[in-house]
């Protein structure tokens, strides 16, 4: 049977997703993001906060290597019913008990996402934390700053994978998409399907014409990683372009 030139193109739906990113490679991307993580706080002197659902596994993963304790928000498109908002809102605040310490000093807070779109929902949770500083300082007449701010995503659909806002000290993605291209697996879901799968597998996003359909490479690696390590059945869907900085 001859191989699709496009094997996206055939990729419609849930059942039909294609493996992008296998189960060798996202540990691959596991362990680069944890070991980054340890050279940043070797003190352990930080709060992570995943900030959905999809952010609980990351977060965990990197607490564990601290260790330090999770403080997960929690923000959403979706109400209590299940109705999508215009915009993302917090459902509830981390604890600012985890992220000031009683000697006033403030720990940074590290983000956790399982996959980055639109930066909205990181905006909002950047916003929440800001507000919840303002409020403590107006009650309790102190001056504490706000902390800095960092980001871990397992995956990006931002323009080349970069993680850019303002008030942001670090942002990073392992791995990016394009954006016609919709992906779970490791803490990503698809219509609520797929989160606990082990490699990220992807499939066209619905109501795209012939023109939107992408080519490969589908997806971008942003760590260094030897290319005869990927399996040759996902080579053709990928490139390599590691992030510095």
């Amino acid at each position: 049977m001859a191989q699709l030139k496009n094997p996206i193109a055939a990729a419609t739906s849930f059942d039909t997703a294609i493996t992008l990113i296998p189960s060798s490679l996202c540990l691959q991307a596991l362990a680069s993001l944890t070991a980054e993580f340890k050279h940043l706080f070797p003190d352990n002197r930080v709060s992570v906060v995943p900030i959905a659902k999809g952010g609980n596994q990351l977060g965990a993963i990197l607490a564990l290597a601290g260790p330090v304790r999770v403080n997960p928000m929690r923000i959403s498109y979706y109400d209590e019913q299940n109705r999508r908002r215009s915009k993302p809102a917090c459902l509830y605040p981390p604890h600012l008990d985890f992220i000031i310490k009683k000697s006033g000093r403030v720990l940074p807070v590290v983000f956790t996402e399982a996959v980055v779109d639109t930066q909205n929902t990181l905006n909002c949770a950047i916003s929440t934390i800001k507000n919840q500083f303002d409020a403590l300082n107006r009650s309790r007449k102190t001056k504490l700053p706000y902390p800095k701010f960092y980001v871990y995503a397992l995956a990006s659909k931002t323009p080349g994978g970069k993680i850019n806002l303002p008030g942001l000290a670090h942002g990073r993605a392992m791995f990016s998409f394009h954006p016609s291209i919709w992906i779970h697996g490791y803490g990503c879901d698809d219509g609520g399907q797929g989160r606990e799968s082990l490699a990220i597998k992807g499939r066209l996003a619905p109501n795209l014409n012939r023109n939107q359909i992408p080519r490969p490479p589908y997806a971008t690696i942003h760590f260094p990683v030897n290319p005869d390590l990927i399996p040759e059945a996902q080579k053709p869907f990928l490139e390599v372009k590691p992030q510095t900085g």
